[in-house]
């Protein structure tokens, strides 16, 4: 089966109906802490938003963020300005060899070894 580590505003937009990601079908969709962090805490989410988000999360796997993913994610940030959060999802999609999906590439697009599926490129 496929997996595939779904980045914050992948997430944000499922909730506030931007996206749809029942149609994904034979694949494992994964979050990270890092992403549940950067969710709850975006500021234009609603209540109604909130709630579906939390059944959300309980029903995903979340990958955990180590002392290794952090290490790889220092690198990526001294090779190019990026926020801790995007250094941090894209260090786990590569640790753990899975595509990323994101509406934002262009904010990865510099990381050679990571695997990007855009939504709306499909």
């Amino acid at each position: 089966m496929n997996k595939l580590l779904l980045d914050s505003n992948i997430i944000i937009g499922v909730a506030n109906g931007k996206f749809d990601i029942s149609q994904i079908e034979n694949t494992t969709l994964l979050v990270s802490e890092i992403t549940r962090l950067e969710v709850f805490g975006y500021h234009k989410l609603r209540s109604q938003e909130e709630k579906l988000l939390e059944q959300f999360f309980k029903n995903i796997q979340c990958l955990p963020v180590s002392k290794t993913i952090i290490n790889l994610a220092i690198e990526f940030r001294k090779q190019k300005s990026m926020s801790i959060g995007d250094a941090i999802i894209a260090t786990i999609a590569i640790n753990h060899k899975l595509p990323l999906s994101t509406a934002n590439t262009k904010d990865f697009q510099h990381i050679e070894k990571l695997d990007l599926v855009n939504p709306l490129e499909i």
